[in-house]
């Protein structure tokens, strides 16, 4: 099965970083998202073509000087939490870190 998400824009608010950090903040988003995808699915209501206009993510707590990496891994986790199979926030789920 081929699952192609396209997310439009992110808005993240209060995070630390610069711009320079972006490309490995991005790359760890894409390659949770598609971790958790592999292993564990999308919920059955998005296995039809779908646009949703908007969703918000869980909150996801920072430790006190995370890496780009790893905030992209939490802030993947909190997006497929929306649209996977199980909150993968909270039971970690796979990861790249």
């Amino acid at each position: 099965m081929n699952i192609n998400i396209h997310i439009d824009r992110l808005v993240l608010d209060g995070l630390p970083g610069s711009a320079h950090d972006l490309p490995a903040f991005q790359a760890a988003i894409q390659a949770e998202i598609t971790d958790l995808l592999a292993a564990h699915g999308i919920a059955p209501q998005f296995l039809t073509t779908a646009a949703v206009p908007y969703v918000a993510a869980p909150a996801i707590r920072l430790t006190a000087h995370p890496t780009a990496h790893q905030l992209g891994i939490d802030i993947g986790r909190a997006a497929y939490s929306v649209f996977g199979m199980i909150d993968a926030v909270t039971t970690g789920g796979p990861s790249h870190g």
